[in-house]
């Protein structure tokens, strides 16, 4: 018995001796982020929201989310590089979908009804994407960044030339995305879907508008999608319709940054044919609508 209790007390002390693990911990060094956002492309009727939201993708898998207002942001991280996501909030009819990733985020406009192929119009969306951007210690990270609209407003006047009294028109965009890469603003090719186009009236021409990401070529969708993407849909009072049906994909490729952002599609429709021209809205220098400035 006496062996024993010496045996206890020897591997009490002997582990009581062994030094405690300790888990280090080391604080980042933190450094200033400055952004200032250039407003000077906005399309007039464009509506950009309260704030941006600015998503950090860091090189070891962190991912930072903070947001500034219209004019700028401010803020603090540690050093490093990083890949970064910006967008306008809020945008209530856009989703955001593989956030987790700069390569994958994409944003989308949910389905009105997945029967029928039919997807909502997004807000008003505009993005910026920097593959690299240096965070350094010492240096505050200062940069000039322009949000780009990823959406385009088309809109559509249609004239009808008929013995007939026109009741209705409906129409109908197809072939257009539903969701797009923010990284790259490029469209998701097998997103195709389609859109109504409200119509109204005014004399004796029908308009009506929408907001797109864009409009794919039959070779950039799925192989079975219509190569036609303009739909109207005409009812006489008589109780007759008569279906008019356009491929305007080659006079919406020129829809772009340097070009501009919208266009303007007209059709004018009579009994020996259709008669389409398509202008794309150039931008104007400047010419967006005031963004307040926020004093701090």
């Amino acid at each position: 018995m006496q062996m024993k209790r010496i045996i206890h007390i020897g591997l009490w002390i002997l582990l009581g001796s062994l030094p405690a693990c300790k888990k280090e911990f080391t604080e980042p060094v933190m450094s200033r982020v400055q952004f200032t956002f250039d407003w000077g492309k906005l399309p007039p009727e464009a509506q950009i929201g309260e704030n941006m939201g600015i998503r950090f993708y860091a090189e070891d898998g962190q991912v930072y989310d903070m947001d500034g207002d219209t004019t700028s942001f401010n803020g603090s991280l540690p050093v490093g590089t990083y890949q970064v996501l910006l967008r306008n909030k809020p945008t209530p009819s856009i989703g955001f979908r593989g956030e987790e990733r700069f390569e994958t985020a994409e944003a989308y406009v949910s389905p009105v009804s997945r029967s029928a192929g039919l997807v909502g119009q997004p807000d008003w969306l505009f993005s910026a994407a920097l593959a690299r951007c240096e965070v350094t210690e010492k240096k505050v990270t200062d940069l000039s960044v322009t949000p780009k609209p990823m959406v385009h407003r088309i809109t559509f006047n249609v004239k009808i030339t008929d013995h007939r009294e026109i009741e209705a028109v409906a129409g109908r965009l197809l072939n257009v995305a539903s969701a797009l890469n923010l990284s790259t603003g490029q469209p998701i090719p097998s997103s195709a879907g389609e859109t109504d186009i409200p119509i109204d009236r005014s004399g004796e021409v029908f308009s009506g508008a929408v907001l797109v990401f864009t409009v794919l070529k039959q070779k950039e969708g799925s192989p079975d999608i219509p190569d036609k993407n303009l739909k109207l849909d005409i009812s006489f009072a008589d109780g007759t319709e008569k279906t008019v049906e356009l491929d305007i994909s080659d006079q919406l490729a020129d829809l772009g940054e340097e070009t501009g952002n919208g266009a303007e599609v007209d059709v004018v429709i009579t009994p020996e044919g259709v008669r389409l021209e398509v202008r794309i809205i150039e931008w104007v220098e400047g010419k967006g609508p005031e963004i307040p400035i926020k004093n701090n």
